[in-house]
């Protein structure tokens, strides 16, 4: 995909706030979350953890129950999980989830599916598959989790390893929910492209995002006959604000752990809040947007929005948390609604 020039206009462009449940304890997420809805947020998404990346101060509130709650005190903006793994969960349970949450919310609603980490996956079910694996899985549990949601019939499926037999669902949604896949790497990219109705990542590295995930989700919207426009693409940008910049970077400090090569592979929360701090302040700044000003934020989102991505939502680590939201709602949110939509 070539990068846009800066003149061009991205169409559609959404903002997102993601409600990390690592950070903070159900009902003050949910507050935090309806803030940010009321302050012009476009979509809300869920982490979806068993346990938290960090064991100090960690929380990991359930995130379907949670949605409902956010479902019924925000009666607009849209919201769903960011990710869900069908390791953790059977995929005809992740399907009636969704269709109920669907039902009663409409088409607020979405899914995103993952590979998962061990710390949630293999901790809440004694299994940890290797990559390959648990990729295979995400497809079954696309193909098993839309025929359900589409189909009044009984849906038999007889996968590598899903199965499911005469199945199925009483409560659907009048129309399909959208289905999202996230990586950061090119296999489920290309899976995103030929399956999927978005593509999540995280900032992984521009020249990895933008030449080798963003292409593979082309080529597997290609060799699926559909159009790689119509495929949305969401960019997840990590950011701490605040006046001080000390104070803004020891406030990310927490998520440091899920940033340490092979972390998605330990179980135990400590283990990996241990290894975060052998993670050097330098590396800490290239993954997180460590903003003093609104407009360091813009500068770091602009790229994003060059390379196609359509829908951005952000991850905040801000020492105070409704600060950030007013400053995204007040300053950065209109500019880049103003100059790139």
């Amino acid at each position: 995909m070539c990068p846009m020039n800066r003149n061009e206009k991205t169409p559609q462009l959404k903002f997102g706030y993601f409600a990390a449940h690592e950070q903070y304890d159900p009902v003050t997420l949910l507050q935090y979350a309806i803030h940010a809805a009321k302050e012009g947020f476009d979509s809300i998404w869920s982490s979806d953890h068993f346990q938290p990346w960090f064991h100090t101060g960690g929380q990991s509130g359930f995130a379907w129950v949670w949605l409902a709650a956010f479902g019924e005190r925000a009666k607009e903006t849209k919201f769903g999980t960011g990710v869900t793994s069908p390791l953790r969960y059977n995929p005809a349970m992740i399907a009636q989830a969704f269709a109920t949450l669907a039902v009663i919310y409409g088409d607020r609603v979405f899914l995103t599916l993952g590979t998962g980490e061990a710390l949630s996956d293999a901790s809440a079910t004694a299994t940890w598959p290797k990559f390959p694996v648990r990729a295979e899985m995400v497809e079954e549990s696309i193909h098993i989790i839309r025929r359900l949601w589409a189909d009044s019939e009984v849906v038999d499926f007889n996968g590598k390893h899903f199965k499911v037999k005469h199945a199925r669902l009483y409560t659907r949604p009048s129309r399909l929910i959208p289905l999202y896949v996230a990586s950061n790497g090119p296999t489920l990219a290309r899976a995103a492209g030929k399956l999927a109705d978005g593509y999540l990542t995280l900032p992984i590295g521009h020249s990895k995002i933008r030449d080798v995930l963003l292409p593979e989700v082309d080529r597997g919207a290609k060799e699926a006959g559909r159009n790689p426009e119509e495929i949305e693409k969401i960019i997840e940008v990590e950011v701490s604000f605040d006046a001080d910049y000390e104070n803004a970077l020891g406030s990310c400090r927490r998520w440091a752990g899920c940033l340490m090569k092979g972390s998605e592979n330990m179980l135990d929360p400590k283990q990996i809040e241990d290894e975060g701090r052998k993670l050097s302040r330098e590396r800490l700044a290239q993954t997180f947007v460590i903003a003093t000003n609104p407009d360091e934020i813009i500068k770091a989102t602009e790229p994003y929005l060059r390379m196609g991505f359509t829908h951005v939502q952000y991850l905040s680590s801000s020492p105070n948390e409704n600060h950030f939201i007013e400053i995204m709602s007040n300053r950065v949110l209109p500019y880049l609604r103003d100059n790139w939509s």
